[in-house]
């Protein structure tokens, strides 16, 4: 686990630019890719072992680098500072770590989905396995889906109540109506009634 704690050292290396601010020396080496977070580091685990023995070897570097390689997850508070059920994970002081081993390589090429980043559950190309869909940028997009929703909710909510004030409404028409005819039958029974006692 050296060698992820001397790469951690050196993407913490700062220069100044042109300006005099802060800069990460790696930046400096490295093109930039559009992703979050250092540069990726690929291991390519071989030697004379079985496939299990392989495997478990990749497990267990992955259990002793964790801290290099996992970021951090933020779980925003809801309006109640209640911790909210969603959150992401920040991998802009992680390292990305992607295995694989020689015989893969070999056989199927960098472009196969030979590639296990720490942190994933399952073999990816590598492209795929650099991508962290677990980021901020994916967690926005689920929370304007979930306002969405929860707007539409509140519309239809709302259309359910206007439809159930309107019925009421009509009801109380409706019972007027009703109400203003029975004293119109009332009111014409006593005159029947009344010219009948007269004759």
């Amino acid at each position: 686990m050296a060698k992820f704690a001397k790469y951690q050292r050196f993407f913490q290396l700062q220069t100044k630019d042109a300006a005099g601010i802060d800069y990460p020396v790696w930046r400096t080496m490295y093109a930039a890719t559009g992703r979050e977070g250092y540069p990726p580091i690929a291991v390519v685990f071989n030697g004379r072992m079985s496939t299990d023995a392989l495997y478990h070897r990749m497990r267990q570097v992955k259990e002793l680098s964790q801290e290099y390689w996992q970021g951090r997850y933020h779980a925003p508070y809801d309006l109640y500072g209640k911790a909210a059920t969603d959150g992401y994970w920040d991998h802009r002081t992680a390292i990305p770590v992607i295995v694989t081993t020689l015989e893969q390589l070999a056989q199927r090429g960098p472009h196969a989905p030979i590639w296990w980043r720490y942190g994933h559950e399952a073999w990816e190309p590598i492209l795929t396995a650099l991508a962290n869909p677990d980021n901020e940028d994916a967690y926005r997009v689920r929370e304007q889906e979930r306002r969405r929703q929860e707007e539409e909710r509140d519309r239809l909510r709302q259309a359910e109540c206007d439809r159930q004030i309107e019925q009421d409404a009509v009801r109380e028409r409706r019972r007027k109506k009703e109400k203003k005819r029975m004293r119109a039958l009332i009111a014409l029974w006593n005159e029947a009634a009344g010219a009948l006692q007269v004759d």
